[in-house]
């Protein structure tokens, strides 16, 4: 995808890319040398949009905020990104329990 096309969103940002009947997935942008007016999905993504190849369709790019990118990571397709996702998820929750822990045995 062309920078001009999304949304402010760099190389590698998550971003929800959505159609006008309310279909939408999420996907890390990565340019091309295409033309401008070409978006490049890969199979999945154009099954989950209903996107046949060569079809033309008008699609809506937003960048996604922190929240929406820790989902992407925890709920994308390839195993050796949502593993390590989903263990860092867990990781920092089980800090945040040890944080709390920690600060209610200092205050008792």
């Amino acid at each position: 995808m062309k920078y001009w096309r999304r949304n402010g969103a760099d190389r590698f940002d998550v971003v929800r890319i959505s159609r006008g009947d309310g279909k939408f997935v999420l996907a890390a942008v990565i340019g091309h040398e295409k033309a401008d007016d070409i978006l490049q999905l890969d199979y999945d993504l154009r099954r989950r949009l209903s996107v046949n190849v060569d079809e033309c369709v008008e699609l809506c790019v937003e960048k996604l905020g922190w929240l929406g990118t820790i989902c992407w990571y925890v709920t994308v397709k390839d195993p050796v990104v949502r593993i390590s996702a989903r263990l860092a998820v867990i990781s920092v929750a089980l800090g945040l329990v040890g944080l709390f822990l920690g600060i209610i045995s200092l205050v008792k």
